[in-house]
Parts: C-alpha cells; structure tokens; sequence
C-alpha cells in the first residue's frame, strides 16, 4: 500500500474516532415535519456513521423527519444512550418487536428470516414501519446533501416502493430463479441503501413463495433482501426510481482529497458503500467544516 493511502486511511480513523459530530450544533428549529418517517437498521458499532448521516440530514433537508432506528440486536439502551440529540421525535426499536407483528400474523417465514439474518432483521424490520405509514429508508453510511424529492404520498396508490438505482445487478439468483423472476436481470439494478416505502406488500402474486425461500432456505447469502425489494419493486413500480444522479454511488475516489459535494453539486445523497472507511469520512469532514451548500 503506498505511504498515501496508509496516511488517508490514519486520518479516516482520527475523524471517526474524534466524533466531530458532538461538536455540531443541532437546534429544534423552525422547520416542518416530513410528513414521513426516516428509518434506520444499525447496531452499536455502527453509531458513529448513523450519527454523521444524521447530521447530513439535519443540515441539508428542508425539513426534519422523526426517526425509528431498528437494532440489529444491540442492547436498545447503547444505541440510545449514544445517539446525537435529534430535534424530533426518534424512537429505537429491537428487530424482535418488529419481527413478532409478522409472527402474530402467522408469518413464521419472514420471523424466521429475520432471525437467522442480519439483512432479514433489516428487511422485516423496514416492511413493519412501512406497514404503518410512508417511510423513507436510508442506510447509515450514506451522507444526505438536499432534501428527498418527488416522493408521492398522496396518490392513493399502495403499496408504494421507490428504491435507488445500482451500478450493478447484486442479487441473489437462486432467490430470483426459485420465484422465477430471472427478468429482474433485465431491468434497472437497484439498491436497498435508499428505499421509500408505503404499505404492505402481500398482494404481490408470489408473496407466499418469497416469505418462505427467506425462511427456510439454507444457502442463503448477503443480497436476499436487496433482492427481494429489487423484486416487489420490479412488480409494483418499476419505472419509478432514485436514480444515480440523485443518489450517487461511485467507487473509484478511495484515496482522494475531492469532496463530493463540489464535483456533484445536484445530488440528493452518497451511498458510499465499499470505499466508506475513507470517502465517508473525508466528505463529513467538509461538511462539518464548510458552510451549508447553497445552489
């Protein structure tokens, strides 16, 4: 590794451990409230990007959203006690209360799903607040730069899913060929880091034959329940999306000084996926420091 990436990496490391964002001033100010919830899945290691990613919110929206955090298992009381003080209402729930609703109504499937993996206590988890009113998704390593737009939530219409598009088809194909939805291939890839959701979904035709592939499959590996939204999105709305110039996703900037900001002044949001241990902290680093971007 050269003498600069070992540095840039260092510094990442001083940013995240120095929890700048103590040191940021967050007021109960003047703004509306969205008239949807903001979800989070994230467990006590993964505090300090919840944190900066609230804080991206906090700083760029027009207004503030209340927030639910589902724990990936992490005691309730850690995650509480180590949050920033938001101005709003935010709540942490265990995937277990959000798991048992689907159990009551007698999808031991999706309980099961839940409880046998991380990404199942994700997906039942943001299918339970869903279920309840508009929710908008968002990762916890992904750094808000405008308020979300064209977010329709009076259509009328349910259940409603948009999700982000993808560099890539990152699925599961023995999920897809098992329900024989292999045409998702053939569509827009798209993500799970940012997904709004209205409703519930089991009137999608398959629902019966997802729910029980998620709990009972052996084999199943890290992109099930991307691929199971990537599916009740191609189903229910698949022309309607985040696309990667509202929610970027690039890779190629591991070891670079540019803040994302300046060379993409447009977008909504940076899901940083595989290179946030530098570029994630680099960008909150800016945006701590420089005043708020105005178009």
């Amino acid at each position: 590794m050269q003498f600069k990436h070992r540095l840039l990496l260092k510094v990442a490391v001083i940013i995240r451990a120095s929890k700048l964002v103590k040191y940021c001033t967050i007021n109960n100010d003047e703004r509306a409230t969205t008239p949807f919830k903001l979800v989070f899945f994230c467990g006590e290691k993964g505090l300090d990007y919840l944190n900066a990613s609230l804080f991206s919110v906090y700083k760029h929206w027009k207004k503030l959203p209340e927030v639910c955090i589902v724990s990936d298992g992490s005691p309730i009381e850690n995650i509480e006690k180590g949050l920033l003080k938001w101005p709003r209402k935010i709540k942490v729930v265990s995937w277990q209360e959000c798991a048992l609703g689907f159990k009551e109504d007698g999808n031991m499937d999706l309980y099961n799903y839940a409880a046998n993996e991380l990404l199942g206590k994700k997906f039942v988890g943001i299918l339970h607040f869903a279920k309840q009113g508009p929710v908008l998704y968002s990762d916890s390593d992904i750094l808000w730069y405008n308020s979300p737009t064209e977010l329709d939530f009076n259509s009328g219409l349910k259940p409603q899913i948009r999700m982000s598009e993808d560099v890539g088809h990152f699925y599961t194909n023995g999920l897809l060929k098992a329900l024989g939805e292999e045409k998702c291939l053939e569509t827009t890839a798209f993500n799970s880091g940012v997904v709004f959701l209205n409703g519930e979904f089991s009137s999608y035709y398959n629902w019966k034959s997802l729910c029980e592939y998620l709990g009972t499959n052996k084999s199943i590996d890290w992109f099930t329940e991307q691929t199971s939204f990537a599916i009740l999105k191609n189903h229910f709305r698949p022309e309607d999306f985040f696309k990667l110039t509202e929610i970027l996703i690039k890779v190629d900037d591991e070891y670079s000084l540019k803040n994302t900001r300046k060379l993409y002044p447009n977008i909504l949001a940076r899901h940083y996926v595989n290179v946030k241990v530098t570029t994630f902290w680099r960008d909150f680093l800016f945006m701590v420091l420089l005043p708020k971007f105005s178009k």
